[in-house]
């Protein structure tokens, strides 16, 4: 195709900024529509959990501590996330529908400058012009890239955080110089990491092991000190408030759902429980990929049905099959995958319990394999059309499902605001999955699964949650009674 037609084809797609703007117009609209239709739309955007993140910012900036529930402190949060939120609570004082705007339009303002940084690291990694162009037009676009980054929660801050730690790691990798500069400006973009997602030690630990293996010098090594030292003098502050208020540098969100989900899998000692969770892996993976295309699930626990388990199987395989086959050729270091494929282990082995914002990093991984695919392919203008359009129709699918369906069936919005209408007087409520009841209540909400409240997990782990029942004296208890048997398993059963 000579340049006179290609310049007609798409001309505004060649250039970055160009689609950068339209990108982030289209993640704009999306905001505005759902923010026009909150109730009952939002639903099938933002999580339960981005409203644990809302209200505890709100709670800490009315000065009532950090709290989810009054009285109940609690650190299950990542603190930068949690940080901005306070800020924007402070400087903007907004109401309850207006922070969810304003929350809302910041990820639309993370995505774009993360959108920024990945052709930084798409350059840095050696992909062309066309390719980093192509990079910001999916990362603004791609279906599960805007259903994980516009939810409220800490992923847009974590993927900008993440890249900046890739740059600032392959800089270091492939230099020759040990400077110390580079070295210092790794902790800090690895302290900043850690700080966006605390499970980025994976990323963190991954990446320090092949920078090592790769440069075997003790110059390396005791740089790499540097860079350890600034990397725990970022992360110490939060990691000693934890300790001090909370007896562990865990926080508590990271392990109350996982004690109900060991309890009941099959003993670690026996064939049955590494069977299934080997099946597991794929299953995780077809849930990011597939549930906002193919099911809709009463609950949480068959959102997706066995046929895409199956699926999930076959398309890693073929695309484990097709990345050794290209092995030469394909651009994607293995600080990234390696890094991702330990992260689907723990949350598949160890910590049972996870959600998909947790396997984000798979969405990024993607966005690579996509532009490794494209890479030799001509007409690179009709290439960026084609994508971007299909993403965008895709878009109008996956918008309309989500990730989060079962809450969709159960309304939480309508659930909140109904509580104790008969009542004039303000009741004290507890119940699991407390985000959207505590946010739009106008009622007391305790938190009663332990993820944002620390006195509610300490029982739960002890199995004694009947006596702390006993004790707040509630006047309506939210709790499944599988659940309420286990939580109260050496204790008083809670009636």
């Amino acid at each position: 195709m000579n340049n006179t037609v290609r310049g007609r084809i798409l001309p505004s797609m060649r250039s970055s900024s160009t689609v950068l703007i339209v990108g982030v117009l289209f993640q704009l609209l999306i905001v505005v529509l759902f923010y026009m239709n909150l109730h009952p739309h939002i639903l099938r955007l933002m999580p339960d959990d981005s409203f644990y993140y809302l209200k505890i910012a709100q709670n800490i900036s009315s000065n009532l501590g950090s709290v989810f529930s009054p009285g109940e402190p609690t650190n299950g949060y990542h603190p930068l996330w949690m940080g901005i939120l306070i800020l924007v609570q402070y400087s903007l004082r907004p109401g309850n529908e207006f922070f969810i705007l304003s929350v809302l339009l910041l990820s639309v303002a993370f995505n774009a400058f993360t959108a920024l940084i990945l052709r930084r690291f798409l350059k840095v990694l050696g992909f062309a012009e066309e390719q980093q162009t192509l990079g910001i037009g999916l990362y603004l676009f791609l279906p599960w890239l805007v259903l994980l980054t516009l939810s409220g929660l800490e992923t847009p801050l974590f993927l900008m955080c993440l890249l900046f730690f890739f740059i600032m790691l392959q800089k270091v990798i492939t230099s020759d110089n040990e400077r110390i500069k580079e070295y210092v400006l790794l902790g800090i973009s690895a302290g900043l990491l850690f700080l966006s997602r605390t499970d980025s030690v994976f990323f963190i630990v991954t990446g320090a092991v092949i920078l090592l293996l790769r440069k075997r010098t003790l110059t390396a090594l005791r740089n790499l000190l540097v860079t350890g030292i600034v990397t725990t003098l970022i992360s110490l502050p939060w990691l000693l408030w934890c300790q001090i208020r909370f007896g562990s540098p865990l926080q508590s969100s990271g392990l109350a759902l996982s004690y109900l989900r060991w309890h009941t899998m099959y003993p670690v000692d026996t064939l049955k429980y590494w069977v299934l969770n080997a099946g597991r892996l794929f299953h995780k993976l077809a849930i990011i990929f597939m549930s906002p295309f193919v099911y809709h699930a009463q609950d949480f626990e068959t959102i997706i049905p066995i046929w895409c388990d199956v699926l999930m199987l076959l398309i890693a395989a073929g695309t484990v099959y097709y990345l050794l086959r290209k092995r030469k050729d394909i651009i994607l270091p293995a600080y990234i995958w390696l890094s991702a494929v330990l992260l689907l282990v723990f949350y598949t082995f160890v910590r049972i319990a996870s959600a998909v914002w947790h396997m984000s990093v798979f969405a990024l991984i993607l966005l690579l394999i996509i532009l490794n695919i494209t890479r030799h392919i001509r007409h690179k203008s009709w290439t960026l059309g084609a994508f971007i359009l299909t993403c965008l129709a895709i878009n109008f699918y996956t918008l309309g499902n989500g990730f989060y369906y079962p809450q969709q069936v159960t309304d939480l919005i309508t659930r909140a605001e109904s509580i104790g209408n008969g009542s004039d007087s303000i009741l004290t409520v507890g119940t699991t999955d407390a985000g959207y009841i505590g946010y739009f209540s106008r009622h007391v909400v305790v938190n009663l699964d332990g993820v944002v409240n620390q006195r509610a997990f300490e029982h739960i782990r002890d199995g004694t949650l009947g006596e702390y029942l006993y004790e707040l004296d509630l006047d309506f208890v939210n709790v499944s009674p599988e659940r309420l048997e286990f939580y109260c398993r050496n204790g008083i059963l809670y009636q």
